[in-house]
């Protein structure tokens, strides 16, 4: 009685706004009014039901962008199903230990994703079905296969608190963890965004970032909850979406370096103005923020968040607190602690925490993970940031157990990468760290100590770590040393190593 479900929003948005463009998928160049997306969730859901799948069963989702994510996401509220968004950028061992992890009965994906999704199916016993989202391939049913006749008589299957999405979050330890959101989650970080950005019926938001992150997520959603437009491309592509950025009327949009850079530029090559653009949420350099803000009419928000807080929980125009990442959004309670979680005063730096409804479920099968990050009933999230007396956050960096570089919107843990190149056998010790990166932000950078006589080069190590996992994760900056400083225990000192050797791996 108490639930309001994404699937909810679809039915409510259909009436207030039945008629308005909904979504618009430039790959397919295909439209749907909020009915007909409706429409077509209920047929999916039907389809989906007809397949035997139950509350709590979870479909695994590899693909690019498509309007598609959205009945599937929809139908999978109603029916109270688990949705694991895998990245595409991962490898594919990556990629099948993902499914390894959460076990889905079912995978939908992109044609780029047929022959790891058959390596997954043949390797895990619980996927029964493999379906195609977009393009073609006679061997592998087709989405449009599920869209079945609508049961006028079906009854929603799920509760606000159920499990609804699981994204697995950059590997502190090497592998990668499962962030679970509820509905109740996604409905109220939403609600938060649109507020603070004031999002309404006139809003068109492009779809650049990708679906399967929570921040893709969260501006498509809080469009769509205010009877906005979603346009959807299939990724980053620079002429396609600045050419949509006029024809499309976008108002708003999600960016991490070096999209808005490569955006401007293209524009600007080809003569476009966004005469429509307000909004540019995300990170970013300042030079590329004044550019933004001198040639369009568009204002540049900052933001903190992470999959865990359910998507961002500060927003905040550059131009009212330059450097900071914004302030907490109406959902949310963050504050600043020290080591014994107490609350610390303005001006001092301790670890950022949450309270409140925006606090995932917690890990998939990770008990003694959660144990850790809920201790003393708070969220901990590993960051380090101070707050002013107005309730400006300024993100200070990670503790040392959560040391996480941030490349162009994607998270890497040093563990992650180091595990990797110590399977060379050239390699006898190394330190991952993240140099400042003019193109990134921030770059991935590898101080190694080789064996005595090897004859390893950078490239060669530099390919051998991206044929082993994502190629975003590989290092773009290597240095090899005789000796890595370390502690008095005798581990790695990986702030001594930034110290000695950060401004080497900027030149190397």
């Amino acid at each position: 009685m108490r639930s309001y479900l994404p699937y909810q929003l679809l039915e409510r948005n259909s009436i207030l706004f039945r008629d308005n463009k909904c979504l618009y998928d430039s790959n397919l160049n295909h439209s749907l009014t909020f009915l007909e997306i409706l429409n077509e969730t209920e047929q999916l859901a039907a389809g989906l039901k007809k397949l035997g799948l139950k509350q709590g069963d979870r479909i695994g989702v590899i693909s690019k962008n498509t309007y598609r994510f959205f009945p599937l996401f929809f139908a999978a509220s109603k029916l109270g199903l688990i949705l694991v968004l895998i990245n595409k950028r991962l490898s594919p061992e990556e990629k099948k230990f993902i499914a390894l992890d959460t076990t889905p009965s079912h995978l939908f994906i992109d044609d780029e994703e047929i022959e790891i999704s058959s390596e997954i199916k043949k390797e895990n016993s619980s996927v029964k079905e493999i379906f195609l989202l977009t393009g073609n391939e006679g061997s592998i049913k087709s989405y449009t296969e599920l869209l079945v006749a609508k049961d006028p008589h079906s009854e929603i299957d799920a509760n606000e608190d159920d499990p609804y999405i699981i994204i697995h979050t950059a590997a502190v330890d090497g592998k990668p963890r499962g962030g679970v959101l509820s509905q109740k989650n996604i409905v109220l970080s939403s609600l938060q965004i649109a507020f603070e950005l004031s999002l309404s019926e006139s809003d068109a938001y492009l779809n650049i970032l990708p679906l399967f992150h929570i921040m893709g997520i969260n501006l498509a959603f809080s469009t769509y909850l205010c009877g906005g437009k979603n346009v959807v491309i299939p990724s980053f592509d620079r002429e396609l979406s600045a050419r949509l950025m006029n024809d499309e009327k976008i108002t708003l949009l999600g960016t991490f370096p070096p999209i808005l850079q490569s955006l401007l530029d293209t524009m600007k090559k080809l003569n476009l103005k966004p005469n429509f653009l307000k909004k540019a949420v995300g990170l970013e350099q300042k030079e590329i923020i004044e550019r933004l803000e001198t040639e369009t009419s568009a204002e540049f928000w900052w933001m903190y968040g992470q999959t865990e807080t359910s998507g961002l929980i500060c927003l905040g125009r550059d131009r009212d607190r330059p450097g900071a990442a914004g302030r907490p959004l109406a959902l949310s309670d963050v504050f600043i602690v020290d080591e014994d979680d107490r609350k610390l005063p303005p001006g001092e730096v301790g670890e950022i925490a949450l309270k409140g409804p925006l606090v995932f479920l917690g890990y998939w099968n990770r008990d003694d993970d959660n144990k850790y990050v809920f201790r003393n009933n708070i969220h901990h999230t590993g960051d380090l940031a101070m707050m002013d007396e107005d309730g400006y956050l300024f993100f200070k960096g990670r503790k040392p157990e959560k040391e996480l570089i941030k490349s162009g919107g994607e998270n890497v843990f040093p563990a992650e990468v180091e595990e990797v190149i110590m399977q060379h056998p050239d390699i006898i010790e190394v330190c991952v760290i993240g140099v400042p990166d003019p193109k990134f932000g921030e770059g991935i950078g590898a101080v190694c100590v080789k064996e005595k006589n090897s004859t390893l080069t950078k490239d060669e190590l530099i390919e051998f770590v991206g044929s082993r996992i994502a190629r975003y994760k590989k290092p773009r900056y290597v240095l090899f040393t005789d000796t890595l400083p370390k502690d008095k225990n005798g581990k790695v000192d990986r702030q001594k190593v930034k110290e000695k050797f950060i401004e080497k791996l900027k030149n190397s």
